[in-house]
């Protein structure tokens, strides 16, 4: 077995196997972007130790997230999850994990390991097993307001999308019902064509696509936001802020330290001004305005975000 450190590098296989584990074996409703917040939030956390097990053949089998907290006379660990994928349980590699854990956590100077278990019998055969107890002095308290109930899949989807043909089918379909935003001809087959070799993301509405970003490298560091567009009857249904989640988790995965994006600049049309209060609400910031760069009635506005 090895076991190495998550890194941005792992987390994206670590996010999709998580969701296909709890959705597939747990009746989860899981989404790319609810499982990367929450792994991502324990990833940051001050004294986060998280680990991925490969067994000989390099195959990723489970990851093991929590992190270090101080108490005022002892250092524990918080197990905030161990996760063995599917077709790796019961051989073994749930006991492997944990017994690697105890011994890094050791080493770095921590006298114990607490977590919350499921309460059943499978759960708890398992840990009671390798030495852990039931905490009789402690009990989970907590409050819960109704909501609406958890669907097995939101009604919109975002997918990469990797068939060149399939790519320009799709930026074809949206880019041609926006005529508002992308009105020359020329300019919006470009985009279209283009979009055959770029990285791709899509929202789907069942089948039907409904929107999609790329992403294209314009340096060694930075990337852009290549073109987006989202159809008009869906604007304002979060589609737009979820394709760019992935996008921007897809460019700190590919190593960019910067993201930019061009509009034209605010107060020449309501429409390009909705496009930079979106662009603003991201969180991009102004960085140059080039008058001529398009033409005199489209000054070329570009933003830039730090990832």
């Amino acid at each position: 077995m090895k076991y190495t450190d998550i890194t941005n590098k792992e987390l994206e296989e670590v996010v999709n196997k998580y969701v296909e584990y709890y959705n597939g074996q747990e009746e989860g409703c899981w989404t790319y972007e609810t499982a990367y917040t929450r792994i991502h939030q324990v990833m940051t956390t001050n004294g986060a130790k998280c680990l991925v097990q490969y067994d000989d053949n390099g195959n990723m089998t489970g990851f093991v997230m929590g992190y270090y907290k101080q108490y005022d006379d002892i250092l524990a660990y918080f197990l905030e999850e161990i996760v063995i994928f599917d077709g790796y349980q019961g051989k073994g590699y749930g006991s492997q994990f944990l017994a690697e854990l105890e011994k890094l956590v050791k080493e770095n100077g921590a006298e114990h390991i607490e977590f919350l278990s499921v309460n059943d019998e499978h759960h708890m055969h398992f840990y009671e097993k390798a030495g852990y107890y039931a905490a009789n002095n402690f009990a989970i308290m907590g409050k819960h307001w109704e909501n609406e109930k958890c669907e097995k899949a939101e009604r919109f989807q975002i997918r990469e999308v990797t068939d060149p043909k399939e790519k320009q089918k799709i930026a074809r379909l949206i880019l041609e019902a926006l005529t508002d935003w992308f009105g020359i001809p020329e300019s919006r087959e470009e985009y279209i064509v283009t979009s055959a070799d770029k990285i791709f993301f899509a929202a789907f509405d069942g089948d039907k696509p409904v929107g999609f970003i790329t992403l294209t490298e314009t340096g060694k560091s930075t990337a852009e936001i290549h073109v987006m567009g989202v159809l008009k009857e869906h604007h304002r249904d979060g589609i737009g802020r979820r394709l760019f989640a992935r996008l921007k988790e897809k460019a700190v995965f590919q190593g960019y330290e910067f993201l930019q994006v061009k509009t034209v600049q605010m107060g020449k049309y309501d429409d390009y001004d909705d496009t930079n209060r979106f662009y603003l609400s991201l969180g991009f910031k102004e960085f140059e305005v080039f008058p001529l760069l398009w033409d005199e009635a489209n000054p070329c506005q570009i933003y830039v975000m730090a990832l």
